[in-house]
């Protein structure tokens, strides 16, 4: 049985905020994250041409002639096993340039009262990717400093962020962090809702 509103009363008190966490590469470790991506890709393309066919499954040339197949394919594992490599030395470098940022965010009603004063954007790409349609990105962007609280475990005095924190961090980086302040209020982004398209105004609708 559910509590009796007694039972809520005497529980009563501030809601815990949400809470987030990201791991973030600073811009001098931005040319590792470019090796990293370089890879990834020479990866996917060898496993597509493993395949003989697209990322849609269509045929990307003819069948292999008898003999040449066997060698490409030695080829081919070799260089994916040199890749995987590449790819851990990559990582543990990386390392080396990342930082965890702690985020918190507002409580239900300013979150709420923010969405209002930041309404998504017509027919914008960024804010149905980053947000999801809730809101405005780039709003969220420029008020990032208001949900940074912490760098490794540390905490982020007032300021620090804006005046030199945020500059050190890849910018990749600081748009996925508008994705996670949007997620960790609505907890996830999975049941979006629709942005409003400009073609669905009618005439009467009024102009900025």
């Amino acid at each position: 049985m559910s509590k009796t509103l007694a039972e809520l009363r005497a529980q009563s008190g501030p809601m815990p905020l949400p809470k987030a966490t990201l791991t973030v590469t600073l811009i001098e470790g931005q040319h590792l994250l470019d090796d990293a991506q370089r890879l990834d890709q020479e990866r996917s393309d060898l496993l597509a041409a493993g395949r003989r066919t697209d990322d849609e499954g269509k045929p990307t040339g003819p069948p292999a002639k008898a003999g040449v197949g066997a060698k490409e394919s030695k080829d081919r594992n070799a260089r994916l096993d040199s890749i995987a490599s590449e790819l851990d030395v990559v990582g543990v470098s990386l390392a080396d340039h990342q930082g965890e940022i702690g985020l918190q965010g507002l409580s239900g009603g300013d979150w709420q009262r923010f969405k209002d004063d930041n309404p998504p954007r017509l027919d914008n790409a960024a804010d149905v990717r980053l947000t999801g349609g809730y809101c405005n990105a780039t709003a969220v962007f420029n008020d990032l400093a208001r949900y940074v609280v912490s760098w490794n475990g540390e905490p982020v005095p007032e300021g620090d962020w804006d005046s030199y924190l945020a500059e050190r961090i890849t910018y990749s980086d600081r748009r996925d962090m508008i994705t996670v302040v949007v997620g960790m209020h609505e907890q996830g982004l999975a049941r979006a809702p629709k942005l409003p398209s400009s073609s669905s105004q009618t005439e009467n609708s009024g102009n900025d």
